[in-house]
């Protein structure tokens, strides 16, 4: 199943305006097999940019996301088959694609796959040119080439704090890792941690295209409050249009708040 999410109308894919595309891919560890890593779920979250003589930003931006969660019993490389043409179906010359330490996904996703990924080998092949000529914008790495990168802070919940970015991952609090809720999923079948998966994976996606907006655009742009602005979860709330119920649980909805955010992030910083 392909979960779609929306804000300010989506975007039209048919359109040729500049957009940036985040994506993320989650993968669990498992210690006991051969191939000790295994894809499960993959978000890309787009946002149109505005034109140059906007003064708004973050919420008039158009938004779409996708995100897919491998099917039970379904083969790796099916899945990132899917994968792979959900990226192809956003892509164009004036598309840049966004991630968080993005080499380690691609790579993931090429070598999890028995067949050719034609648009993960082209990211691939863009991101090597990257390397040669930066001022090859097409494909970029939060984690390397943000303006306000500092060594030793390059995770992306350090690049959001540091920016102001409020992206708390609250489910995974106590020391409960992404594993080991997937791993709990995979014995119980519990819908509601399916779909904590899939909102912990989407916010990660969002959270990268925030760190790139905030890092490349905001800090050039005439808006003074936008970063007031750049608390992930009601925007997702928004987007999700109670497709996804975990988002109306009682957990999410306090997060919503600045007091139920300032409470997640000192259980955060406490696990």
């Amino acid at each position: 199943m392909e979960y779609k999410f929306s804000f300010n109308g989506g975007i039209d894919l048919k359109n040729d305006n500049l957009k940036i595309v985040a994506i993320d891919l989650e993968w669990a560890k498992n210690w006991r097999a051969v191939d000790k890593t295994v894809p499960f779920c993959f978000t890309l979250h787009a946002i149109e940019l505005p034109d140059s003589n906007s003064s708004d930003c973050i919420r008039s931006f158009k938004m779409s996301a996708h995100s897919l969660f491998k099917k039970e019993n379904e083969k790796v490389t099916d899945f990132l088959v899917r994968v792979d043409r959900m990226i192809g179906r956003f892509i164009t010359d004036k598309t840049l694609v966004i991630g968080h330490q993005i080499s380690s996904d691609l790579h993931t996703m090429r070598q999890h796959s028995d067949i050719e990924l034609s648009i993960v080998n082209l990211l691939i092949d863009k991101l090597k040119l990257r390397k040669v000529n930066r001022e090859l914008p097409s494909v970029f790495d939060t984690r390397y080439d943000i303006n306000s990168r500092i060594l030793g802070q390059e995770k992306l919940r350090d690049v959001s704090i540091r920016l102001g970015i409020k992206a708390i991952q609250f489910e995974l609090n106590k020391g409960l890792s992404l594993t080991k809720l997937y791993n709990n999923y995979l014995k119980t079948k519990d819908k509601k941690l399916k779909e904590k998966l899939i909102v912990l994976n989407w916010r990660h996606a969002f959270q990268t295209a925030l760190v790139y907006l905030v890092d490349q655009f905001c800090s050039k742009s005439s808006c003074k409050n936008c970063i007031k602005e750049l608390i992930t979860n009601p925007i997702m709330k928004e987007m999700a249009m109670n497709q996804i119920s975990y988002i109306d649980d009682e957990l999410y909805l306090s997060s919503l708040t600045e007091e139920g955010i300032n409470r997640y992030v000192a259980l955060y910083s406490n696990s």
